[in-house]
């Protein structure tokens, strides 16, 4: 990692905004001491570009039936109307369609489980089937009401650009995902 700093009005202090006249800081070559050139930054694009296509490279879903031994608490549900791709971080979660019984309940929510496990994407590797689904938190005024669980991933579930869970998601009693 380089070290060095291209504008050293950054070190004293001073603004480099181009909206307070100083000098904008330039990206340094680590190994010359100078601005990189635009090759280099051609390959630093086109890398983060092919890094960024992995998390959203094709995928398909296991074709596995819906467990049998589901057993729900009681007559609340969650609907995945359509299987869709939540891609949160660099790991995505694919949550299949169906009807999420609740299965467990704690003291802040409920475990709704996914009728055929979550696939777990990782940005690099095969995919995984797991158990999991979607938990509820109780407190409706929470940040995020939702999370999604499975394996070792647990992600706040909400609204993101591109993907309205509104139109994907229906639950009884009802809900609104941010």
């Amino acid at each position: 990692m380089c070290a060095r700093v291209a504008n050293q009005a950054l070190l004293r202090g001073r603004s480099t905004s181009p909206l307070e006249g100083g000098k904008s800081a330039v990206p340094l070559d680590c190994q010359q001491g100078r601005p990189m050139n635009n090759v280099s930054a051609a390959i630093i694009f086109t890398a983060a570009a092919f890094l960024s296509a992995c998390s959203v490279a094709p995928y398909k879903y296991p074709d596995t039936p819906p467990r049998q031994d589901l057993v729900p608490l009681d007559s609340t549900r969650i609907v995945v109307k359509e299987e869709f791709r939540y891609s949160p971080t660099l790991t995505s979660i694919v949550l299949p369609a169906g009807e999420y019984v609740p299965v467990k309940k704690d003291a802040a929510g409920t475990y709704y489980e996914s009728p055929r496990g979550l696939l777990i994407l990782p940005v690099a590797g095969q995919g995984t089937l797991v158990r999991g689904g979607i938990y509820r938190r109780q407190d409706s005024a929470a940040n995020y009401q939702f999370d999604v669980y499975g394996g070792m991933v647990t992600q706040p579930l909400h609204s993101m650009w591109g993907l309205n869970l509104n139109e994907k998601i229906e639950c009884t009693p009802a809900c609104q995902f941010k």
